[in-house]
């Protein structure tokens, strides 16, 4: 066989791999962008369709565990993604502001600061936008082959089929648009807890926001002046609180804020006197907490007019 040939033969066959590549992409990228059992599917919503009514959660695993959509309303969606930093809620509103809409926002806004964004798994369906790779490339999360279909679920395969098939086969879980409701939640028990308080009375809480993050969040929000932003702190249990610092700078950090964007608004429930049982543990709610933080937080939404009442 000529050098020629050979040539022709290896170039039909490297097209014919990336044909085949490409295709499993498109088809893995197709069935991710419909999964809510996927984090990534649920926030491709963000760059897809959808209703222009819709009222976007965004924060991190208080947001995920805490906001249950159809408590708080028929056009709330919780995007709420556990290990996410300020730094993935900004991106995903970024994301959102692309979208024409005039729907108020609500934020969890985390009592402390921190850096982390989980799984880059969870944004590989964003991947081809700029805000998206800056975070990535800040957390040191990013890799070459994430911009490159064909190569960009390399290594992850049977991680996002486990959660495909979670959607159909979903026996301890279902989804409440976007909220995950456990159903083999574990019954409350005095003992875990007490022992969880223990271990967070010997933890202090500094209050506080980083710099960087919070000056991005009030730059999106100027971006939208038709929309409200709301920044809600959902509850922590008083333990949280017995050794926390910090909370008067944190508040004038806070009220700078508020005065520095017409059309942001802060509801603080930190404090809120849910009993033990509504805890999951020191800083989230379980699925009975959550319901009825839920509950009072749209009626807390419905007395600013944030929202109407039906």
């Amino acid at each position: 066989m000529n050098s020629s040939r050979i040539f022709w033969s290896l170039a039909l066959a490297a097209l014919g791999l990336t044909a085949i590549a490409l295709s499993a992409d498109y088809a893995l990228t197709r069935a991710i962008s419909h999964s809510e059992s996927l984090a990534t599917g649920r926030l491709s919503r963000l760059d897809g369709p959808r209703k222009p009514d819709e009222i976007p959660i965004f924060g991190a695993s208080k947001a995920e565990a805490n906001y249950v959509p159809s408590v708080l309303g028929p056009q709330f969606y919780n995007y709420g993604l556990g290990s996410a930093s300020p730094d993935v809620t900004n991106m995903l509103l970024a994301t959102a502001l692309r979208h024409e809409s005039n729907q108020p926002v609500v934020i969890d806004l985390g009592q402390w600061a921190f850096l982390d964004v989980g799984d880059p798994r969870n944004y590989l369906l964003l991947a081809d936008r700029p805000e998206t790779r800056i975070m990535m490339r800040r957390a040191g999360i990013w890799k070459w082959y994430h911009a490159i279909p064909g190569l960009r679920y390399f290594g992850s395969w049977d991680w996002y089929v486990k959660g495909l098939l979670t959607d159909r086969i979903a026996l301890t879980k279902r989804m409440d648009r976007g909220f995950i409701v456990n159903l083999d939640e574990a019954p409350w028990s005095a003992d875990v807890f007490a022992r969880d308080v223990k271990k967070r009375l010997q933890t202090p809480m500094q209050w506080g926001l980083d710099p960087r993050q919070r000056r991005k969040l009030v730059e999106l929000v100027g971006t939208a002046p038709q929309r409200q932003f709301v920044l809600v702190l959902s509850p922590l249990h008083r333990s949280c609180l017995a050794r926390a610092s910090g909370e008067k700078k944190f508040r004038d950090v806070l009220r700078r804020m508020e005065e520095s964007a017409p059309n942001l608004r802060i509801i603080d429930m930190s404090r809120s006197n849910y009993p033990d049982r509504y805890f999951l543990n020191t800083t989230h709610m379980n699925q009975r907490g959550a319901r009825a933080f839920s509950a009072d937080l749209r009626r807390e939404l419905v007395r600013l007019k944030i929202i109407g009442t039906s």
